[in-house]
């Protein structure tokens, strides 16, 4: 099964359906973007003289694009799941934001209809873990050309250190569960982080966040990171 019909099947199911924003991502903007100070009040962080704007590479039906656009940023989102775009387009109509249905696209990492330099920031959560390395690593080259110089981006990336793996673990695996079942689960330890990164961003920020049930042995962990274009 191909890779963009494994998430069209996910996302018919639902699985996938998310409507809130991620926390680590509401940190990013908050830090580096503008401080929400009141109710539709906020406090500037970036340093742009225009309205800047945001990609959120994967963005399923769009979280991250309604965030940005609650920020007063200019968001924009692509996905590979041509479901995933039609719930988000309908969702945003729903909500109110008819203009952000518009700015979701159908597209995959590899050759995106974006602008050199067109984006100050990109979002990513639970993406670039989820196919592929070497698709993953054309999907940075990418990201970066639609950077503008010194642009700021939030990734995240599943880490091997469970109780399932060790930390060093790196290998990829095609999922066998009803979630995301026939998706690419792609583990990272630090040289491959590294290897993801080094060749278009400088790390500003690198954080890897456990979570262990006390309850039953299930854990997971995560690699939080904000890069700077190169």
């Amino acid at each position: 099964m191909s890779e963009k019909k494994a998430w069209d099947e996910s996302y018919k199911n639902k699985d996938n359906y998310v409507f809130y924003p991620h926390e680590e991502v509401i940190r990013f903007m908050s830090k580096f973007v503008a401080k929400q100070v009141g109710i539709g009040s906020y406090d500037t962080k970036h340093c742009c003289n225009y309205t800047p704007k945001l990609l959120d590479f994967g963005c399923g039906i769009g979280r991250h694009v309604k965030l940005a656009h609650d920020f007063k940023v200019e968001g924009y989102g692509i996905d590979i799941s041509n479901e995933a775009i039609k719930a988000g387009r309908q969702m945003m109509v729903e909500m109110g934001v008819p203009e952000l249905a518009e700015r979701l696209i159908e597209g995959e990492g590899q050759g995106m209809p974006f602008d050199d330099g067109m984006f100050d920031f990109v979002v990513s959560h639970g993406v670039l873990d989820s196919m592929p390395f070497d698709t993953a690593m054309e999907s940075m080259k990418e990201i970066s050309r639609c950077m503008n110089a010194n642009g700021l981006a939030y990734i995240d990336l599943v880490s091997g250190d469970d109780l399932a793996h060790h930390p060093e673990y790196r290998d990829e695996v095609v999922v066998d569960t009803q979630h995301e079942k026939n998706t690419v689960q792609s583990y990272f330890n630090w040289t491959k982080v590294c290897e993801l990164v080094s060749g278009e961003f400088e790390v500003v920020d690198a954080v890897l966040s456990k979570r262990s049930s006390l309850l039953n042995r299930v854990s997971s962990s995560r690699y939080h990171l904000v890069l700077r274009k190169k």
